[in-house]
């Protein structure tokens, strides 16, 4: 890792050369900040600010941001500008009657008015109301992809917002998680005529091949070049292998045999599965396919639909059994491990049988607030705990999980980018180990062998399963 060697002594530690190259681009106007996570860019855009207000430029700044990254963007601004951020919660008129008198001080004397809000505040009518009462000179939307939704309320909600903002920029280490379309909105953050065309369908027109059932689907891209030149001027572009000094990553998969109950289990939901989906015509949002692939995943995980509908871990367990030994030994070699699981229930019976083996745990899921999820970092990040179990929906963004160098999936979701923030939760700077040991747990012949396939080809469901015979290779393993 080069430093560049630009900023005084004395001051904040040098930046990065590639932060430094990513800062020269941003300050001279709205730009697309697609950096790997972990290789600083979060303090290009905290140094943009500084740099813009210093040139009279800049007096307000607004960052969107998932709400697991509050606290990291506030306290990024405090280590990096040592001026202080407002954190503005979706909670409703009493924040607002606390916040506004301060967000209204446009860039007092000494430090810009910095204010931090998430994505769910822009349909909290409330605080949408005041933000497009307010003036603002910046706009950042951390993890952008939140915002690839062309007909989303939220999406088209910001567009119109930040049309007139002078600074605008949107800040992925994955822009692109499903397909190209990902693209379309969040570059019109950055230059609203980016494309030369009137409508996502245009868009579509102009770039993608149609085909697949009665032509409504996506079946290739085209035109590629032509859309990477038109992002070039505007965006800049940094992967971790290129100036991160990062421990090379061990890959291994355990492969399991579902016990007999779970197999018939299986068997049975599999063959409801597709006779729902010959029903809905191949449509895999119908109520009864979505439910029932879910219901698949998770026998595949050893979990069975209990009588009254909940969900009651299978005996014997398999999975959860390999899951429990695997990290029973790391943790007898003196490591510490960090397990992702799709499903609550998933968390709540591993954390329960390890604490019956005295081995501490900490976990994260969807549901808990702020203080607890950070809690459960500290604890494990401090030495306290030795296994964190989470989610990736909830605990793969805004966290350092670094102290880890075994990354244990108990199961995933059908997301790439949960995938990859995840991982990156423990493969990013602070990671001390020799190697990152990345290690997926996966029931034979089930959907956990397809789902992980199809993550690691970057595909989505909807592009696998296709037809009859593509979904029953899908419930077999097979894809």
């Amino acid at each position: 890792m080069s430093r560049a060697s630009s900023l005084k002594q004395g001051g904040p530690p040098p930046l990065w050369q590639h932060q430094a190259e990513a800062l020269r681009k941003s300050c001279l106007g709205p730009h697309a900040l697609f950096m790997d996570r972990g290789t600083g860019k979060t303090r290009v855009v905290v140094e943009t600010v500084k740099y813009l207000y210093k040139t009279g430029a800049l007096g307000r700044a607004l960052i969107i941001c998932p709400r697991r990254c509050y606290q990291v963007w506030a306290n990024e601004f405090k280590h990096w500008a040592d001026y202080p951020s407002h954190v503005l919660h979706s909670k409703g008129r009493r924040y607002l009657a606390a916040w506004k008198p301060i967000v209204e001080q446009h860039g007092i004397e000494t430090y810009p008015t910095v204010v931090i809000i998430n994505y769910e505040a822009v349909l909290t009518e409330a605080v949408w109301s005041m933000l497009k009462q307010l003036e603002w000179d910046l706009v950042a939307f951390d993890e952008s992809t939140r915002i690839k939704s062309a007909r989303a309320k939220r999406t088209k909600r910001l567009l119109g917002f930040v049309e007139h903002i002078p600074y605008r920029y949107i800040l992925s280490g994955l822009p692109v998680t499903n397909s190209p379309l990902d693209l379309y909105t969040q570059m019109r953050v950055v230059r609203h005529d980016i494309w030369g065309l009137q409508s996502e369908w245009g868009f579509k027109h102009r770039y993608a091949i149609m085909g697949g059932y009665l032509g409504k689907q996506i079946a290739g891209w085209r035109n590629l070049d032509e859309m990477s030149t038109a992002i070039q001027p505007y965006s800049f572009r940094v992967r971790k292998e290129e100036c991160l000094d990062l421990p090379p990553v061990v890959i291994e998969e355990i492969m399991i045999e579902m016990g007999e109950e779970q197999a018939t289990w299986y068997a049975d939901m599999k063959r409801r599965f597709l006779v729902e989906f010959t029903k809905a015509e191949g449509k895999l949002s119908a109520v009864n396919v979505g439910a029932q692939r879910v219901r698949l995943h998770q026998i595949a995980g050893g979990f069975l639909p209990g009588a009254t509908g909940e969900i009651v871990a299978c005996d014997p367990n398999p999975k959860m059994e390999a899951a429990v030994e695997s990290i029973e030994q790391l943790v007898l070699a003196a490591r510490q491990v960090v397990v992702w699981c799709a499903f609550r229930a998933e968390i709540k019976e591993l954390a329960e049988r390890l604490l019956k083996k005295e081995i501490p745990v900490s976990v994260l899921w969807g549901g808990m607030s702020d203080s607890d999820g950070d809690r459960a970092v500290m604890r494990f990040q401090s030495g306290e705990s030795q296994v964190f179990i989470g989610q990736p929906k909830s605990g793969g963004l805004g966290i350092s999980l670094s102290n880890s160098s075994y990354v244990l999936y108990y199961s995933n979701t059908d997301s790439v980018e949960d995938r990859v923030q995840s991982f990156d939760r423990s493969y990013r700077p602070g990671q001390k180990g020799p190697s990152v040991t990345r290690i997926d747990l996966i029931s034979q012949k089930t959907v956990d062998v397809s789902i992980l396939h199809m993550l690691e080809k970057h595909m989505r469901i909807g592009d696998v399963i296709v037809d009859r015979r593509s979904a029953e290779d899908f419930v077999n393993g097979r894809y």
